[in-house]
């Protein structure tokens, strides 16, 4: 949001943007539509209702306070965390103002009726919907988010998914089949993404007490979660020590609570400095993905921008907007088989890391991204 903002004030666009977790923005045009409080009432209520996205009346009377102020041609949505904003009322809101209304999929819960991540389950697909699922109120949900879609000028509406393999989901789903869809890969800042300099990486390998040049580097938000597959990035530790690697180090970017006594991982925490992130994307040989499913990998255009390979599980997305030529997928689960690919990668001859930023800059650029949204915006607006 803050890239698209960025390139709409540089060409003389006037933009909003309305946001509800977290701490309050010092910024003019930015606004926070939302209360902890109330937001953290909604999460417990969810978990005797499980209505995630019908929470948040208060959040949703200041939104439509802002639109009818601002009196914007587009309206556009990214990824509405649950208990926020009531989201069917927002999208009904839209529909019967006939206001051009862009819709960002991150996650798979507009075209689910609730769930992030749908896994192997296709119950959304049905033309009734999750009618035997064993999620709390999951086929009330779907049905909601049928109706709030329902009845929505088809010009006015664009529903943009940021990789391939969300975008085919979107369009074998009930709810969103009918309407126009497009990709939009996210935008990465490739002046704080790219090959850092030596004095840069030596400064930042001091500062997180890195000693050796090979590193495989992996990035989380939970290392914990099972979804985001940090028990592998251990098992490949292991496999290292039975192997006697004893000249790699596996660094840890994210969250860790259980801090198993691994010689060979050093665990960094949470990364917020960019600068010092893209350094250790730089240094490393390889990035290493093991979350079971992503609807995009911002830690695989971020590596690729930095010069760095990837090797990781299929998970939905990675694989399809990842560079192939420096990237690796496997099966998920199949920890032989990407022990292999790391080896052979980590004692093989690199690839021109020169090579790749300037591939992965052409593809991840964050002004690429936005030019892509001004041209749906003005397809929206002006109809």
């Amino acid at each position: 949001m803050y890239d698209i903002d960025r390139y709409l004030e540089n060409h003389h666009i006037e933009s909003f943007q309305c946001y509800a977790r977290g701490k309050k923005v010092k910024r003019e045009r930015v606004l926070k539509i939302a209360y902890e409080p109330i937001c953290k009432i909604g999460k417990a209520f969810n978990l005797f209702y499980g209505r995630p996205l019908l929470w948040g009346t208060y959040s949703l009377k200041k939104v439509v306070r802002i639109i009818e102020k601002a009196r914007p041609d587009v309206v556009h949505i990214h990824c509405i965390n649950a208990y926020t904003v009531n989201v069917y009322g927002l999208l009904n809101y839209l529909k019967k103002k006939g206001i051009g209304t862009v819709i960002t999929l991150h996650a798979e819960f507009m075209y689910t009726g609730g769930c992030s991540y749908a896994y192997n389950c296709d119950k959304w697909k049905e033309k009734e919907g999750c009618r035997s699922c064993k999620v709390k109120n999951a086929n009330k949900n779907w049905n909601s988010m049928k109706e709030a879609f329902s009845g929505f000028n088809r010009e006015k509406l664009a529903l943009v998914s940021v990789s391939p393999w969300l975008r085919d989901r979107a369009l074998n789903s009930t709810i969103l089949e009918n309407y126009y869809h497009k990709i939009v890969m996210n935008g990465i800042d490739t002046y704080t993404f790219r090959k850092r300099t030596r004095d840069e990486i030596e400064k930042v390998k001091k500062k997180y007490g890195i000693c050796l040049d090979r590193i495989l580097l992996h990035v989380t938000s939970d290392f914990d979660a099972p979804v985001k597959g940090g028990g592998y990035v251990r098992q490949i530790a292991h496999m290292m020590e039975e192997d006697n690697l004893s000249d790699v180090e596996i660094i840890v970017v994210g969250p860790v609570k259980k801090r198993e006594n691994t010689k060979n991982i050093k665990f960094v925490g949470v990364v917020t400095n960019q600068a010092d992130l893209a350094a250790l994307y730089s240094m490393s040989s390889i990035t290493l993905l093991t979350s079971k499913r992503e609807t995009f990998s911002m830690i695989c255009a971020e590596s690729l921008c930095c010069g760095t390979p990837v090797i990781g599980f299929k998970a939905g997305a990675p694989e399809t907007i990842s560079i192939p030529e420096y990237s690796s997928f496997f099966k998920f689960g199949d920890i032989n088989s990407m022990y292999k690919a790391v080896k052979k990668t980590l004692y093989s001859s690199q690839s021109d890391r020169a090579v790749i930023i300037e591939k992965a800059h052409k593809t991840y650029s964050a002004e690429t991204m936005a030019q892509n949204y001004i041209s749906i915006y003005r397809n929206v607006a002006y109809v």
